[in-house]
């Protein structure tokens, strides 16, 4: 049995002994307690604001084909400065489904954590299927920079893979949360006559085009997006389709992929 005091001496020679007897899925609920930030968010009084980047915690345990490639992802990420007791996720039993649904945007928009933790757990066990529509449903409100997609995505291919973990629920409800959001795009652009279809040709038809950073937030967005029929599709679509186009104008700042996001980014662009 280790501690995190042992993961602290020798990460990567103990997280290879947890891999053996548990599995990636054992790998990251015994590290999920450094591989949480406090907050991703903060402002101060001079206006200073900073927001902490999604890490890929769990896109890395989804996508990454080599174990000793996921050991060593993983371990950039533990950070034990940031150590937070993760108890179990307790639900909402009492509550009705429709209440649960209609508080889970609520708080998620206030950034209240341990709230919408537990309406996420309650809905996730109640309607599987609901719950991760309404989770895309926000995250493609949200701004597409804080890649909320893919962290909803991935939580997916994540519950597929290994079954439903608190912990994977955990690290992923608690960035969506905690990075609060940013609903400028979504109600700056309208409707616009053009299928989601469409977009998807343009992506695969020029794929390696797409294999930047701007790239990957573009590429979570579309798999999303392509999940569902939702409500407001078309202001989803019109979203999209800006941000394509920003993105080959080639005025916007972009970056290469690290070799994580790259193997994320061709394991992504496999299911366009």
């Amino acid at each position: 049995m280790f501690t995190l005091e042992d993961l602290k001496k020798d990460r990567k020679d103990i997280m290879e002994k947890v891999l053996q007897e548990s599995g990636r899925q054992g790998v990251i609920s015994f590290c999920s307690e450094v591989l949480d930030k406090r907050a991703y968010f903060t402002v101060d009084m001079y206006g200073n604001i900073k927001r902490k980047k999604y890490d890929y915690v769990i896109p890395t345990a989804v996508f990454t084909e080599n174990d000793a490639d996921f050991i060593n992802y993983t371990a950039e990420s533990l950070d034990f400065t940031e150590k937070t007791k993760i108890e179990k996720i307790g639900r909402m039993t009492n509550s009705t489904l429709e209440d649960v649904k209609k508080n889970i945007f609520k708080l998620f928009t206030k950034g209240d954590f341990n709230f919408s933790l537990k309406a996420c757990k309650e809905l996730y066990h109640r309607d599987e299927n609901e719950f991760f529509k309404m989770m895309y449903t926000y995250s493609m409100m949200d701004n597409i920079s804080f890649e909320k997609s893919l962290a909803f995505y991935s939580l997916r291919k994540y519950f597929e893979k290994f079954g439903y973990s608190d912990e994977a629920l955990y690290l992923t409800v608690s960035y969506v949360a905690k990075m609060r959001s940013d609903f400028s795009d979504y109600e700056k652009y309208q409707d616009e006559n053009i299928e989601k279809d469409e977009l998807r040709n343009i992506i695969k038809n020029d794929i390696d085009k797409f294999k930047t950073k701007k790239g990957l937030m573009i590429l979570g967005y579309l798999l999303v997006l392509l999940s569902y029929n939702y409500e407001k599709e078309n202001i989803f679509v019109s979203v999209l389709k800006n941000k394509i186009k920003e993105f080959e104008s080639g005025l916007i700042k972009d970056e290469e992929l690290s070799k994580k996001e790259e193997e994320i980014f061709i394991c992504l662009s496999k299911e366009v």
